[in-house]
């Protein structure tokens, strides 16, 4: 008894595959570039990054293009929008503190006059006059309570909370910086990964194809090997 077997369309599952490849590739560039926009954005710099991976039908080193070593991120860390608004805060808070003790300190004036031919107001002399006069005044502030004393404490007090705001913003923006790094290296590193197992899977799928364009492999041989590059492609996307 002779057996039967079905006649596949290999055009059909060729076009499926490179379907899905297409969609991989897709899903892992967005991947990667989801994790470097999340690392500009903690910096407070442009999101508009282009990411262009290498064509899977031929891999080839990833490289990491907008993404720069971890110092490098973290030494502009002191650049980022809400540090300077913290510390322009601080300067602001430091401004208000000597305005405040300015009013507790002694004070100078000095002033210099001339007249010539007479004063201001009075008719001119009878006789040609030159008058200089030059005077200092020093003004000491009398104690009228502690309502002075309390705007001073009080000036210092918003210093030291804003000194402590800028700390924290600090700490907070390079810590988030430091995540959105590791994860966006973790993508990376997770393509990188991949590419042995890629250059491994397309050379046993054009091994096979080379195989059954002389005759020495089937239908059920192309598509096994096609099976196991798209599940390579599907473990590099979820890795």
């Amino acid at each position: 008894m002779s057996e039967k077997y079905e006649v596949v369309n290999l055009d059909d599952y060729t076009g499926i595959y490179l379907f899905r490849k297409g969609e991989n590739k897709q899903h892992a560039q967005a991947k990667y570039k989801t994790s470097l926009m999340n690392l500009a954005y903690q910096m407070g710099q442009s999101t508009d990054i282009v990411i262009n991976l290498p064509d899977i039908a031929a891999p080839s080193s990833v490289k990491t293009e907008g993404l720069e070593e971890l110092n490098t991120w973290l030494g502009q860390v002191k650049q980022h929008p809400a540090i300077a608004a913290a510390k322009a805060k601080l300067a602001s808070a430091k401004a208000d503190v000597r305005s405040a003790q300015s009013t507790l300190l002694p004070t100078v004036d000095f002033n210099a006059s001339y007249y010539q031919n007479g004063y201001p107001g009075q008719g001119l002399a009878s006789t040609r006059t030159n008058v200089a006069t030059y005077g200092l005044a020093l003004n000491v502030p009398l104690f009228d309570g502690f309502a002075e004393y309390y705007k001073v404490k009080a000036a210092q007090e918003q210093v030291e909370k804003n000194e402590i705001a800028v700390q924290d913003t600090e700490q907070q923006i390079t810590a988030q910086v430091s995540v959105a790094y590791a994860n966006a290296m973790s993508s990376w590193k997770s393509l990188q990964a991949s590419e042995s197992m890629l250059v491994s899977a397309s050379e046993l799928l054009k091994s096979t194809e080379r195989s059954y364009a002389h005759g020495y492999a089937d239908v059920i041989d192309m598509i096994n090997a096609q099976n196991t590059y798209a599940q390579v492609m599907q473990e590099r996307v979820q890795s």
